[in-house]
């Protein structure tokens, strides 16, 4: 079996990708990666598990703001930090409300 055959045949990858990276992984193990149906895809999440994982990061977010001072040298990382998680903590509360169906979804 050559490579292009052997890549196009594999249904798990990520199994796969965790075999390739291993280098104890003997050659049956990757075989056996082969022939393993795929890992099956995770359910759709409730509103309320969105809107507790956005609140989740916004409280991150206040954490990190409050460890940032003006005059210490890490200021911008922690303020980097608070912006992402304040960013993610949108798009969780959006989600939730896309879910929930209190928000209409607009294509840009």
């Amino acid at each position: 079996m050559d490579s292009e055959n052997l890549i196009s045949a594999v249904t798990n990858l990520q199994l796969l990708a965790a075999l390739v990276v291993d280098l104890g992984a003997d050659a049956e193990c990757r075989e056996d990666s082969l022939t393993q149906a795929p890992a099956p895809e995770p359910a759709a999440t409730s509103a309320a598990a969105l809107q507790a994982k956005g609140g989740h990061h916004a409280m991150m977010a206040t954490d990190f703001r409050i460890c940032m001072r003006v005059d210490e040298k890490h200021a911008f990382s922690w303020f980097t930090l608070a912006n992402h998680c304040d960013q993610t903590a949108a798009r969780y509360q959006r989600l939730a409300a896309l879910q929930s169906g209190t928000e209409t979804a607009i294509l840009r």
